[in-house]
């Protein structure tokens, strides 16, 4: 809930044109498996589903990338679902390159569980080849209050609703600052402040969305029926 995705997708719509992509999005994979997912999302035929072949049409795709004066670029996501064959198998994709250059870079996204699994033995060899390391933190209550204000100009109409400052100081304690759980607050104590009439969000309402949100029957009961009512209207 920290927005890797969210990045990953902003990361894609950014790069330039020189940058062919390949995105992997499920990566319970068996080696082979990989590979061919890479060749399918860059859109290389695949002709054999013998690995060498597919290693070799692999190869050909990025030297004519690399010809051209592009580079290509793999993103796996939920990195940590990785079994350790496969980051094996990602580990010799790393030795494509020419004298000059890697023909292929490969970002890893995922949850603290991959750190975990790089910094094993059997894994040292992928691990000395990793460039770049980032942590994305929490984000502070500034960066949240920032966050749902411009959600909220994005989305809204002619007149936003707005939250109190006691309001968005709950949802960045209670959500410890993570983007999954301020949308889900946002979300049900907008909701409710909806049923209510209300434009401006007050801290009760998201107090009560927070324990809707665990299941303590905030919301529920409290205007359970009201909301039922505007569902179905």
């Amino acid at each position: 809930g920290s927005g890797k995705t969210t990045l990953t997708r902003a990361l894609l719509d950014r790069l330039p044109s020189t940058v062919a992509t390949a995105l992997i999005v499920h990566p319970q994979l068996a080696p082979h498996e990989l590979i061919r997912a890479i060749l399918r999302d860059f859109g290389i035929p695949i002709r054999s589903l013998l690995p060498q072949r597919m290693l070799e049409s692999l190869r050909r795709f990025l030297l004519r990338i690399a010809e051209g004066g592009g580079t290509a670029l793999v993103i796996i996501d939920e990195a940590q679902l990785l079994s350790r064959e496969t980051l094996e198998a990602v580990r010799l994709l790393t030795n494509f390159e020419t004298d000059k250059q890697k023909l292929l870079q490969i970002l890893l996204v995922g949850q603290p569980e991959l750190a975990e699994t790089l910094a094993g033995h059997d894994l040292r060899q992928l691990r000395q080849r990793i460039a770049l390391r980032l942590a994305l933190k929490p984000m502070s209550f500034d960066e949240t209050e920032r966050y749902v204000h411009h959600r909220l100009e994005r989305c809204s109409g002619e007149r936003p609703p707005t939250f109190e400052s006691g309001a968005l100081r709950t949802i960045h304690r209670e959500s410890g600052g993570y983007p999954r759980l301020v949308n889900m607050m946002c979300d049900r104590a907008l909701v409710a402040s909806f049923v209510r009439e209300r434009f401006v969000v007050d801290r009760p309402t998201v107090e009560l969305a927070v324990k809707d949100i665990r299941g303590d029957e905030g919301l529920w009961k409290r205007w359970g029926r009201r909301l039922l009512h505007v569902a179905y209207s």
